[in-house]
């Protein structure tokens, strides 16, 4: 079974990384009793099992349910490799939950989110533990049928009417850990200007850095270099022109 082992963001990727994708324990939260009965940290409550990044209503999540359940709980023990304390900062991502979630890691809240189609990224460092084996990771997810929340092509209602998309609740992309610098760079938007025949870059760190560094930026067309640009980076976002000379690539 396919369950995405690949790196999730192929233009990003980072040499210390760890899948979280594969098998988590599930349940459903039909009373709405798991807060008040403490199921973020004791999550031998959650007996079934699910294989993650399916959605619950995927044949492949093992699930075998199809029928609506509002809130669900998550979680998944992990072994940190020792790679990942050296002194940068460990990430928590997901590629997408749907829709609304609470995540803790050993029993400690640190983010909410609303959103089924946006990822988002967390900062668990002061949430480890590098003298226990085992952290744990545990998500509370709510996806209603109210009519007012945004679901893109999915059908609100127990069978889907004028439309053929099923509905999708929980975790339905990849979950990834990974170890980043303390100063490192968040976003990288490249956008091509055919008509000025030049490349717009944005960069964006996580934050000011304390002191200058510099920026080697490389275009290649069919394997030869058309353009290169170093620049120096002393702010948190930095936009720049990377212009190409014609004769180059022509």
């Amino acid at each position: 079974m396919n369950m995405r082992t690949c790196y999730p963001r192929p233009d990003f990727e980072r040499k210390h990384w760890m899948g979280l994708n594969g098998a988590w324990r599930f349940a459903f939260d039909d009373e709405d009793a798991g807060l008040s009965e403490g199921w973020a940290s004791d999550v031998h409550k959650l007996d079934r099992e699910i294989t993650v990044p399916f959605p619950y209503q995927s044949e492949r999540s093992g699930v075998h349910v199809t029928a609506h359940h509002e809130i669900l709980w998550y979680a998944r023990d992990f072994e940190l490799p020792a790679t990942m304390f050296a002194g940068g900062r460990v990430m928590l991502r997901f590629g997408a939950v749907d829709w609304h979630c609470d995540v803790w890691v050993n029993g400690m809240h640190v983010c909410t989110h609303d959103g089924g189609y946006t990822p988002f990224s967390l900062d668990i460092t002061h949430c480890l533990n590098p003298a226990h084996p085992l952290q744990t990771v545990t998500l509370r997810v709510c996806d209603s049928t109210r009519c007012d929340q945004p679901r893109g092509k999915q059908s609100w209602q127990e069978e889907p009417d004028r439309c053929w998309y099923t509905p999708c609740s929980g975790i339905w992309q990849s979950v990834w850990l990974e170890c980043v610098p303390q100063e490192h760079m968040e976003t990288f938007t490249i956008t091509p200007d055919v008509a000025k025949s030049a490349v717009h870059c944005a960069l964006t760190l996580n934050r000011r850095p304390k002191q200058p560094g510099m920026l080697d930026v490389e275009v290649l067309f069919q394997g030869k270099r058309t353009a290169l640009l170093q620049l120096e980076i002393s702010q948190a976002h930095t936009a720049f022109t990377v212009p190409i000379r014609e004769e180059d690539y022509v």
